[in-house]
């Protein structure tokens, strides 16, 4: 049986999955290369999502 997740349960589990990310990352990175890591995070997401996946993910959320 699925589990069903509120509105609010989901946007607390994508936090923490963020943050997950965003603790890594800091962790890997010191604070003088942490700006200059944009194009090896789009390529890790690429590899990780493949191409069309992480542009689908990057287009959905694009505020315009």
């Amino acid at each position: 049986m699925a589990a069903k997740y509120t509105e609010k349960d989901v946007l607390r589990m994508r936090q923490q999955n963020v943050q997950r990310i965003v603790d890594f990352i800091t962790q890997e990175y010191p604070d003088d290369e942490i700006n200059h890591a944009g194009e090896a995070l789009w390529l890790a997401m690429q590899m990780i999502c493949g191409p069309y996946g992480a542009a689908c993910i990057v287009r959905s959320s694009q505020v315009c």
